[in-house]
């Protein structure tokens, strides 16, 4: 039988009607027969037989070949290929259910068909999916079960990384997933893909990708250069045993750059769900150099990911020089949504270059150098981050030029004793907002330094919690920060002066530690009050009013209210020296300082005392030697300065009879009076009492 349908030798009769002898029959291959009779059964109802190919979406008997070739269109190599069993059942699917649905339902009498009409468009299993099993390739020997039993080991490492290799391959240039089951894979080389290719285990412990020589090139690599699709990589634990081995998982779609932009923008997407990526031993023994490479990808989202790092020592020792996720490249990648993410014992645990929009939440990155680090060249990206924990040995985050950013709800705290760590250091951006956050000092850690805005615009430190020891500096402003905000914060411990400024025209609510000039408080919308305490070396202070030097400013309290940029009003009260002093800002000019309610004072030129309404007293008593039958007059110098000459000026001597002296003032200045004294009885020194009233303001 074999020889009678061999299609190459043999013909069938195809007969039509009428008899035989009339002419009306013909010979065709079997394999023609074949497929006509399931035409004929509604098997292959879309198929089209012919000289010249059909559209895209029909099978094509290819008539200019002997036998006739079934072709079906590949739209990865756009060309015609030859139709055999496998391509036939795992081609992509292009069957609609809800098409059929609609098909089969009787709208007029309102239930289903029994037969459909109408061809689908596959010739025959229809499939959900289309994914390639990798044990699928692994059939030599016992490799198969070795595989499927975990028996696998390292001598069959070349044979498996070739299987896994022509799996990658044959996905990628079908668009195929490839599955791998449960079971541990030793490699021992990189595997690679020139196309998108998504890769599938059974669940993130249960399939394991391990590199047994533990060589730089280990890792998964897909380059994408053309055709791009989006990628799925999920529930796999890729594995080292080398020392900074590589990139575990390198998704690298610079080559789809045209022009600065990823083309086609939408399709260079990657999803990594449930992914275990660590060392093949201790923690201080192995690791990749990188856990997650991002090239050029326009969108990204990692979600329950955890990448294990090395560390140098013991645990809470300073880790290796690697990275946990890295998203960057050419072509302005576009968004990176982190959800559940751990990393630890890595130098930095996500590191993002020029990324438009960075999204994080409910993530733990553990004993990291660095947490978040982002390098932007303009200002265009946007960062969003809550809901985390960073352990740290150096910078918890460390952000520049973000146009817009949110930083809430996260726990930092330092891990290990280094000289000093910092929180948040925020380089050039604008309209930020820090709020809620806990910074925790451990440890013997010299300076914990919290917040450190270096330079930018309109940012917002809305209320945190700061537990930096009395040697820590829980907020800096530095010289490049404009229009900064600060709430009022919570000091668990910190030094005398928890924040310092050298900004320039910000706004604090409380804000117990300013060494600049006092003029140059923030005065407008945004603060109606705030507050402020003075270092030694405050400029802009009241003066004493005796010497003119400004009152020592140590431990000042300066409380401003704030109408508009141009009104408002600033009130001095010094503790230590029991002074309270005020002053008013009128159509954008600062007044003099003067008493907030009485100051009083004394010199060898008598008694003062200033009200806050401007009035001037001062008092003093004159000794004038008199000489009989004559007037004598002396000089008052006021003890301090009026603003102007005096209204009035008065004196007495209070132990003279009357009719026997007379008193009197003229010559009134700003500064001095002149006091007249004649006595008719006897010459002797004379006790005259004098009193000014005038104007201190």
């Amino acid at each position: 039988m074999p020889t009678e349908f061999d299609d190459s030798q043999h013909f069938a009769t195809f007969k039509g009607t009428g008899a035989m002898r009339t002419g009306n029959a013909f010979d065709v291959r079997w394999s023609e027969v074949t497929l006509a009779a399931l035409r004929a059964a509604g098997v292959l109802d879309n198929m089209v037989d012919g000289l010249s190919p059909p559209t895209t979406d029909k099978l094509w008997l290819d008539k200019n070949l002997d036998p006739a070739v079934l072709k079906a269109w590949d739209p990865v190599g756009l060309a015609w290929t030859k139709v055999s069993f496998s391509t036939a059942l795992m081609q992509p699917s292009t069957y609609d259910p809800q098409r059929i649905a609609k098909d089969a339902f009787d709208t007029a009498n309102h239930s289903f068909r029994a037969n459909i009409t109408g061809a689908l468009p596959r010739p025959a299993l229809n499939k959900m999916r289309d994914t390639l099993s990798a044990l699928d390739l692994m059939t030599s020997g016992s490799l198969d079960q070795a595989i499927r039993r975990r028996e696998a080991t390292n001598s069959d490492a070349s044979e498996v990384t070739a299987k896994f290799q022509e799996a990658f391959s044959e996905c990628a240039d079908r668009g195929w997933a490839l599955v791998a089951p449960d079971g541990t894979y030793p490699l021992n080389s990189r595997l690679t893909a020139g196309k998108p290719l998504s890769l599938k285990g059974h669940s993130e412990t249960g399939t394991r990708l391990q590199w047994v020589s533990g060589a730089a090139s280990s890792g998964v690599r897909v380059a994408v250069s053309a055709s791009p699709r989006p990628m799925v990589f999920e529930d796999l634990t890729l594995e080292t045993f080398g020392v900074a081995a590589g990139k575990a998982l390198d998704v690298d779609c610079s080559g789809l750059i045209s022009g600065g932009l990823i083309m086609p923008r939408a399709e260079s997407h990657a999803n990594i769900s449930r992914l275990l990526i660590k060392g093949a031993s201790g923690y201080t023994v192995n690791g990749w150099d990188v856990g997650v490479d991002l090239i050029s990808c326009l969108s990204c989202t990692v979600r329950d990911t955890r990448i294990n790092g090395v560390y140098t020592g013991a645990y809470g020792s300073v880790p290796q020089a690697s990275r946990g996720v890295r998203f960057g490249g050419d072509g302005s990648p576009t968004s990176l949504d982190i959800r559940g993410l751990w990393v630890s014992a890595v130098n930095e645990a996500l590191e993002t270059i020029d990324a438009e929009g960075i999204y994080l939440s409910g993530f733990e990155f553990v004993t990291v150098n660095k947490g978040i680090t982002t390098v932007n060249t303009l200002n265009e990206s946007v960062l969003t981050a809550s809901s985390g924990h960073i352990a740290f040995v150096g910078t918890a985050i460390d952000i520049e030029r973000m146009a817009e950013f949110d930083i809430n709800t996260l726990s930092l705290y330092n891990v290990a004793n280094p000289a000093e760590v910092i929180g948040m250091k925020i380089r050039d951006c604008a309209r930020g907002r820090i709020a809620g956050n806990h910074f925790q000092r451990t440890g013997t850690t010299t300076i914990y330094r919290g917040i450190i805005i270096e330079s930018g615009n309109n940012n917002t430190i809305e209320p945190n919690i700061f537990d930096v020891g009395n040697t820590g500096q829980p907020i800096e402003i530095q010289a490049g920060a404009t229009n900064t905000d600060v709430h009022k914060q919570r000091f668990l411990n910190a030094n005398a002066f928890p924040i310092i400024d050298a900004g320039s025209n910000s706004r604090f609510e409380e804000f117990p530690s300013y060494g600049g000039n006092l003029n140059s408080i923030y005065t407008g919308p945004g603060r109606a009050r705030q507050v402020h305490t003075l270092v030694v070396g405050c400029t802009g202070g009241p003066a004493d009013t005796l010497t003119g030097v400004a009152i020592n400013t140590g431990g000042a309290i300066v409380e401003t209210f704030s109408f508009d940029g141009n009104t408002a009003l600033q009130t001095f009260t010094s503790p230590n020296l029991g002074l309270s002093f005020q002053r008013r800002k009128v159509s954008g000019t600062w007044g003099s300082w003067g008493p907030k309610e009485a100051e009083n004072g004394s010199n060898a030129n008598g008694k003062y005392t200033k009200l806050a309404d401007g009035t001037l007293i001062c008092t003093h008593t004159l000794n004038i030697t008199s000489v009989v039958g004559s007037t004598v007059s002396a000089t008052w110098t006021f003890p301090i300065s009026a603003v102007a000459a005096p209204e009035t000026v008065t004196t007495n001597v209070p132990s003279a009879s009357l009719g026997s002296i007379f008193s009197s003032a003229s010559g009134k200045t700003s500064t001095q009076a002149t006091i007249n004294l004649r006595r008719n009885d006897t010459a002797v020194a004379t006790a005259v009492e004098v009193t000014m009233i005038g104007r201190w303001k």
